[in-house]
């Protein structure tokens, strides 16, 4: 890759999420630090992939519920089509659009980096700060108190299901937990 494919997919997302006014860009960066944390723990993946496939993972973004299960398709055609822009590898292209694909498991994962990526994609869902942040999101989307608590709990049970790697998912029992006493549940 001649260029920073990871800098040109943030600033991708960050256009669309300017554009759609969602995601909570908020969200999108925890994803990208939990990533980097458990960089640390697997050395060996492919992290430009896993990166690049965050970054990418909500260009086509449903807010309402009966879009989301579509988003994932969606944004994969839009990914392919802005990887090839860049000229980068049909494998690299693959390996991110699998892993935008498998994000909420509409597909199996092709590879660790796929896993990975769900896994950290996940944790936008599944601490305190990500809550806090859903919440005020449902705030700026015009919807009532009640609404944004009762999404941000879907959003929390949806991740918490496509959690696979154990280390992942010892946090994300624990972050489940202290959601469920902040929102008093």
């Amino acid at each position: 890759m001649a260029h920073d494919i990871v800098a040109a997919a943030r600033q991708y997302m960050l256009m669309k999420t300017r554009q759609h006014k969602a995601p909570a860009w908020l969200l999108t960066e925890l994803a990208i630090v939990k990533a980097r944390e458990l960089f640390k723990y697997y050395p060996k993946v492919d992290k430009k992939a896993v990166l690049t496939a965050l970054y990418l993972a909500h260009l086509h973004f449903g807010i309402e519920k009966h879009e989301q299960h579509r988003h994932s398709f969606k944004s994969a055609v839009l990914a392919r089509k802005f990887l090839q822009r860049h000229h980068v590898s049909p494998l690299f292209i693959d390996k991110v659009v699998n892993a935008i694909e498998a994000h909420h498991a509409h597909v199996p994962c092709a590879s660790f980096e796929a896993e990975l990526m769900k896994n950290a994609e996940a944790f936008k869902f599944l601490s305190a700060k990500g809550a806090l942040i859903m919440l005020h999101e449902g705030g700026l989307r015009g919807w009532n108190f009640k609404a944004s608590r009762e999404y941000t709990l879907f959003k929390m049970e949806q991740k918490f299901k496509l959690v696979t790697l154990p280390r992942c998912k010892r946090e994300a029992v624990k972050g489940r937990r202290e959601i469920l006493e902040l929102f008093n549940v």
